[in-house]
């Protein structure tokens, strides 16, 4: 488990998170406070991080996409991480999923599912 107080994001760009995800046959887009300010055109305040959003039913097709990503489910409070196994279902209590490359790197962003 890693608590999230003890975490390093160095997040992608939305630039990024598109070649990333150019190969994805499902729907998902950017949430979070990017999305906001990519609708209001202009930047509120610096993030630290960027987050992803797909539907629930498509979360084993991204893990599949993702296979050689370190990836971790964020668990309800206190808001610890523990690892996202190839084939497990996420629980619905989850809040969403952390990426990065692998576990030396930073977290490079997160996905929600809905």
């Amino acid at each position: 488990m890693i608590a999230e107080n003890q975490i390093v994001r160095h997040p992608l760009s939305s630039g990024e998170i598109a070649r990333l995800f150019s190969r994805a046959r499902f729907q998902r887009c950017i949430a979070g406070g990017h999305a906001i300010e990519h609708f209001v055109g202009r930047t509120l305040r610096s993030h630290d991080d960027i987050d992803v959003q797909v539907f629930f039913q498509d979360q084993h097709i991204v893990r599949a996409l993702l296979a050689d990503w370190d990836c971790w489910i964020a668990e309800p409070p206190p808001g610890t991480l523990r690892p996202w196994a190839i084939g497990e279902t996420v629980p619905l209590s989850a809040s969403d999923i952390w990426y990065r490359e692998n576990e030396t790197t930073p977290w490079r962003f997160q996905l929600m599912l809905d």
